[in-house]
């Protein structure tokens, strides 16, 4: 039942890898797009490495598992980081307009 539990967990984290991508495509930017397909690859790859260490029992598997795991964290948190800044520059850019047109 645990490994059950676990394989959906997995299953929903592919589909919210690729949610991530369409997203960072639809944005047309190319760091976060590249950053993404890491991100979408970590986790594909953690994923076979968990099969391989369920189906051989090799440890190796486990700490590829491990590695890619925190690679897709490190993807996702430069997202955030490098999506929020991005925000927040054309959040300012934004105001800086609206104070030249006299518009509030």
């Amino acid at each position: 039942m645990t490994l059950a539990i676990h394989s959906v967990y997995g299953l929903l984290l592919v589909l919210a890898s690729i949610n991530v991508l369409v997203r960072a495509l639809l944005t047309r930017a190319g760091v976060p797009i590249a950053v993404s397909l890491v991100g979408l690859l970590a986790v594909a790859g953690a994923g076979v490495s968990g099969l391989v260490f369920v189906d051989r029992g090799r440890e190796g598997s486990s700490m590829a598992m491990a590695i890619l795991t925190g690679v897709a964290l490190l993807c996702y948190l430069l997202n955030l980081f490098l999506l929020s800044s991005s925000a927040r520059a054309s959040a300012d850019a934004g105001g800086a307009e609206q104070g030249r047109s006299g518009v509030r």
